[in-house]
């Protein structure tokens, strides 16, 4: 069985290893890369081509630019938005600049208050929809 590929750009490493332990609870994941910033996000990325990215938006300006330029060299990647500030959808994120609002508009946002299972079942969506492609 292939493996979902995640690549995590996160600003606070004590969350890390929490997030990459539970997403390695499930067979099917392979986190393939961790950096905090978006000159390696985007090295990492091109280097491996992930299925999915988990970007943290607290890293704010850079996030949005991260996951905007990574959408931009690899369209197929998924960019999932980690956040807890003002609302997009329903997940509160910073304000953003109405620039911003149209790439946010592409990723899949997720509350950092959310359960793990939240995350694990925005990954498996990218794995059912690479099946039926």
């Amino acid at each position: 069985m292939q493996k979902t590929q995640i690549l995590l750009v996160v600003s606070d490493s004590s969350s890390t290893s929490t997030i990459k332990t539970i997403l390695e609870l499930e067979k099917w994941i392979e986190v393939v890369g961790i950096t905090e910033n978006q000159k390696e996000a985007l090295e990492l990325a091109e280097r491996f081509s992930p299925d999915v990215v988990v970007i943290d938006f607290d890293l704010q300006e850079e996030g949005f630019k991260t996951g905007e330029l990574i959408m931009k060299s690899r369209p197929s990647t998924k960019i999932i938005a980690l956040s807890l500030y003002d609302f997009i959808g329903n997940v509160k994120v910073k304000s953003i600049t109405q620039e911003e609002s149209k790439i946010a508009s592409s990723f899949e946002w997720i509350s950092k208050n959310s359960s793990p299972v939240a995350l694990i079942d925005s990954i498996a969506g990218t794995k059912i929809s690479k099946k039926h492609n």
